[in-house]
């Protein structure tokens, strides 16, 4: 059952009134981890609409600002009801878990998508929050007022589910982070995969536990010195080289062994206005604020020797590492290489190939990461257009597959979960590659490609809450 939840100051102490529905009020309410006793009154006279309730449709439940208080509660919000005998559970409250910008509501390029779960959510009966790392310290976040169109703290409840959306943390919260995220999952509420068993070298780990899908990520070496490196590059004449928990395209580089040394490129990516940029143009270098949108460019450094690499080394600031073959990656026809985001979801229990999205690099790109100038296009439409109908079908099927024997793996191993983005590619003879896992998936690419699927994809988010919290499934 939904209700509308309006608080009414001319309720005094414990006081809650029930209208719209032919039942008696709760004598409990608990919401989150909160529990109350509430004391039953009256409804009132005009079934569904009272002052602090004006225009609501279907039963409303007015509780005073004491109940509101107590329990956590918006002034006004739609929540689902899950009743038993005399007490009523209000929710799901759902938490997005990330680390702002600022002492201010800045959630970087995730505050549309922010906006945009809150409108959703509120349709649906669902309070989504914003949480940082501290909350269960200062049991305090954020809420969305749709209608005011800005951000208000409030004292919260714990939620009923917590979705992590930062993919890293700073230094100075990623202890308070790590083991807010721990308490979580301990208590079965966080359903986002954990960085650590997602990361580049636990992935590339999982997949070769596993017979049917260690054949496709590409040839994969630790390096935890700098020897390390140079001797693959020198052995396996083109690698990438990889942080372990790298996001967006940071800290990618490229190094081709020939007879005058090694050559290293890497990429500075694309930086919304007024922001740092996440690459420095030199490795190791100052990111440097800047004014306008900066334009993706390709660096390189040519190493003749060990010292030059060393040297060359020291200022990226990597420690241990992925060496991972260079795949050359399928091409436009205007020679654009590309690889392949595939989302997965858990849909009615089940998980499901969501979207399928090609990222299409400029020619000379060391990434097609969107942060670093790749582009967003329809995966099976570019597909079609490389390999031709048949082929694009058959890659299309078995890339969906992988897909979700990978996303069943991770369940299997970690525990439920709501989404998983998954990076693959097709090399030039169509031959399928893993890379690598994303448990934060962003929006961008799917905003790029289809406003329609974006908000499917989001509302999908919100229905796997409901069940994962016991609180129904679609909108009723």
């Amino acid at each position: 059952m939904r209700v509308n939840v309006a608080v009414d100051r001319n309720l005094e102490g414990a006081a809650i009134a029930l209208s719209g529905i032919d039942e008696a009020a709760p004598s409990t309410l608990a919401f989150g981890d909160r529990r109350t006793t509430v004391a039953r009154v009256a409804a009132h006279p005009r079934r569904g609409r009272t002052a602090a309730g004006a225009g609501t449709r279907g039963p409303l439940l007015r509780v005073s600002p004491a109940v509101a208080a107590e329990l956590g509660l918006a002034r006004r919000m739609p929540l689902r009801v899950k009743r038993d005998d005399t007490s009523w559970r209000l929710g799901p409250c759902v938490a997005l878990y990330v680390q702002a910008m600022s002492d201010t509501p800045r959630f970087g390029e995730q505050t549309p998508m922010f906006k945009d779960l809150s409108r959703l959510a509120r349709k649906m009966g669902v309070d989504l929050v914003v949480i940082e790392p501290g909350f269960l310290r200062r049991r305090r976040g954020w809420r969305y007022d749709v209608q005011r169109n800005r951000w208000q703290l409030a004292s919260l409840p714990t939620p009923d589910l917590v979705l992590r959306r930062s993919g890293s943390f700073s230094r100075q919260v990623k202890r308070v982070a790590e083991a807010e995220l721990d308490w979580f999952a301990r208590h079965g509420r966080l359903h986002t995969l954990s960085a650590q068993d997602t990361n580049k070298y636990a992935f590339y780990n999982l997949l070769h536990s596993v017979s049917e899908l260690k054949d496709y990520p590409p040839y994969t070496t630790v390096a935890r010195h700098v020897r390390d490196v140079f001797e693959a590059v020198r052995k396996r004449r083109d690698v990438y080289v990889k942080p372990f928990g790298g996001a967006r395209g940071a800290s990618v580089l490229r190094l081709v062994a020939s007879s005058r040394g090694v050559t290293a490129y890497w990429q500075t990516g694309a930086a919304p206005k007024g922001k740092r940029s996440g690459a420095p143009s030199k490795p190791g270098g100052a990111s440097v604020r800047l004014r306008e949108r900066q334009v993706p460019s390709v660096h390189s450094e040519s190493l003749s020797t060990y010292a030059a690499f060393q040297q060359f080394w020291a200022r990226t600031k990597l420690k241990e590492c992925l060496v991972q073959d260079t795949v050359q990656l399928a091409r436009t026809a205007q020679g654009e290489p590309f690889d392949l985001r595939w989302l997965v979801q858990v849909v009615e229990d089940t998980p499901t190939v969501v979207a399928r999205v090609a990222r299409v690099a400029k020619r000379q790109a060391v990434t097609t990461n969107i942060h670093t100038g790749g582009r967003a296009v329809d995966a099976p439409h570019t597909l079609r257009a490389v390999f031709g109908a048949d082929k694009a079908k058959k890659l299309i099927a078995a890339l969906d597959d992988i897909a979700l024997r990978v996303a069943a793996e991770l369940q299997k191993r970690y525990g439920p979960f709501a989404e998983v983005g998954i990076d693959l590619g097709v090399d030039q003879q169509g031959r399928i590659v893993l890379f690598e896992v994303n448990p934060t998936p962003g929006r961008r690419m799917l905003r790029e490609l289809s406003a329609g699927l974006r908000e499917l994809s989001l509302t999908y988010l919100l229905e796997y809450a409901m069940r994962a919290t016991g609180f129904a499934g679609k909108v009723d």
